[in-house]
């Protein structure tokens, strides 16, 4: 499980980014390594999804289906994502 740390660090880069916009949101980010929805295993491309609706997706998964949840938080880091940038969309 050592790729939750990659996928902490990605969470950290994209908390981190204080100038991303609307426009970024809405288009395919090809720089990075997503995750699916089923334990965060890398089985996407990045051309396949969108950033908003991964953290989206990442903040309404149930708890079984989170791994080490209560060590990296990361539905409720997606979630803050998401108000934050709902927020700058309004």
């Amino acid at each position: 499980m050592e790729y939750l740390q990659e996928v902490d660090q990605l969470f950290r880069t994209i908390e981190n980014y204080n100038e991303m916009t609307i426009e970024q949101l809405q288009v395919c980010v090809s720089n990075m390594c997503f995750f699916s929805i089923d334990f965060f295993l890398p089985t996407l491309p990045p051309q396949i999804s969108q950033l908003g609706k991964v953290m989206r997706q990442i903040s309404n998964l149930p708890d079984d289906q989170t791994l080490r949840e209560e060590e990296f938080k990361f539905r409720a880091r997606a979630e803050r994502l998401v108000e934050q940038w709902n927020e700058a969309a309004n």
